[in-house]
């Protein structure tokens, strides 16, 4: 599969393959936010997970983009960490994370401040 990031990653990978993830969904109900996932950076999520070759290295990368709501984490940016972090174990490759991240996402409530003890127990 082709890279499927909204932004472009062929600078620093030679190749790389996105991970397909669910869409981000709207847990809360809160007011609007349905409207900003789907005009954020062109839909996605604010992290696209993969596998990717720099030079004569694999790695597996996860790559948040901060015009994706400041690049905050919701529940799906932290399945695409995790997700990075637990195909790196699998395929015994480095993991890099290129971060840019305005935080946890207000609009997915205590789902989305979950996510930072979840990805530090993938990290483990």
């Amino acid at each position: 599969m082709p890279a499927t990031s909204p932004f472009d990653v062929r600078g620093l990978f030679s190749d790389f393959e996105a991970i397909g993830l669910e869409p981000t969904a709207d847990p809360l109900a809160f007011p609007g936010y349905s409207d900003q996932l789907r005009t954020a950076a062109g839909g996605g999520e604010s992290v696209t997970a993969g596998i990717g070759q720099i030079g004569p290295h694999k790695v597996a990368a996860a790559i948040f983009n901060f015009n994706f709501l400041g690049g905050s984490m919701g529940m799906r940016a932290g399945d695409a960490l995790e997700e990075a972090m637990f195909l790196a174990a699998r395929e015994h490759v480095p993991f890099i994370a290129i971060t840019a991240t305005g935080g946890a996402r207000m609009q997915e409530g205590m789902a989305a401040l979950a996510q930072m003890p979840r990805t530090v127990a993938a990290a483990r």
